[in-house]
């Protein structure tokens, strides 16, 4: 799982973070409202742009074959070090110190992201006035 932060509130928790002095020396945790799967993000790309893709759930043994294969590539878009970091959840931790702390509101995903993939959609960004 994952909890995706969109950079503005990251923005914000920075020059909040100069501007407190209690915040100097402190740790924070940054983090969205919103905690996705990794199926979950290409669901919700897919719901925005209008891209229906089917998708392969790939058992972790399998995905790192692929990446050994990928990463002789000169750029490889899959790495061993990719797969296993898709073993691990990053939230966070409900004691941490976060954006809230801070005096960050936190901006969810449907906030952004109809904007943001927009371009994405078949038609781009005139595509809703066209009711596609």
């Amino acid at each position: 799982k994952f909890q995706p932060v969109y950079v503005g509130d990251v923005a914000d928790a920075v020059i909040a973070a100069l501007e407190k002095l209690e915040a100097q020396g402190q740790i924070y945790e940054l983090g969205g409202p919103d905690i996705v799967s990794f199926k979950e993000i290409y669901e919700i790309l897919s719901r925005y742009t209008g891209r229906k893709r089917s998708y392969i759930s790939l058992p972790f043994w399998l995905a790192k074959v692929q990446a050994v294969f990928m990463g002789l590539m000169p750029k490889p878009l899959l790495t061993c070090d990719q797969v296993e970091s898709l073993k691990t959840d990053y939230l966070i931790k409900p004691s941490a110190q976060g954006l809230s702390d801070l005096g960050v509101k936190t901006t969810g995903m449907d906030t952004i992201l109809p904007t943001y993939l927009e371009s994405y959609r078949s038609g781009g960004r005139f595509a809703a006035l066209h009711g596609r």
